[in-house]
């Protein structure tokens, strides 16, 4: 499949459908080497990956459920529950968080941003070309102030 090919065929799958098996650890190292191959205004790789497999998505989801839970008392288990099971939908979790620099004297907050993004998006294409669907989602967690400030766009695999 060519380059054009790819993009146009790229498209992305809820992570409630995505099953196993992931990419195994080559693989996920390919599509991570090229998801930093992305416009990066000196060097400064304003994001951070983390890789979570499903120990480290339990270890989440068991954080997340005790959030709702504590911001929702009245809640029903089911959904307690529901946000436990959150970042497990799908066989591997990446978290891609911003680290900008809002003091930079030469690159401004939304060229940081952007290149943010084109991470995330060559993430996406590169899990296609690799046969893998792949989604994109931001959620409740990543705008929580538990969390890192600002987005953190999410990919799974």
């Amino acid at each position: 499949m060519d380059t054009l090919d790819l993009l146009l065929t790229r498209r992305s799958i809820s992570a409630k459908d995505m099953g196993e098996p992931g990419p195994d650890d080559a693989t996920l190292n390919r599509i991570l080497a090229a998801g930093i191959r992305v416009p990066d205004h000196g060097k400064l790789g304003p994001w951070r990956i983390q890789v979570l497999r499903k120990p480290g998505q339990a270890a989440l989801g068991d954080v997340l459920a005790r959030i709702y839970a504590e911001q929702n008392p009245e809640a029903e288990e089911r959904l307690v529950e529901l946000e436990r099971r959150r970042p497990q939908r799908a066989p591997i979790l990446l978290a891609v968080t911003a680290r900008i620099d809002p003091l930079h004297p030469k690159i401004p907050v939304m060229e940081q941003q952007l290149s943010g993004g084109a991470l995330c998006q060559n993430i996406l294409v590169a899990a296609h070309a690799s046969g893998f669907a792949a989604q994109w989602l931001t959620e409740w967690p990543a705008y929580h102030p538990a969390g890192a400030p600002g987005a953190r766009p999410r990919a799974r695999y």
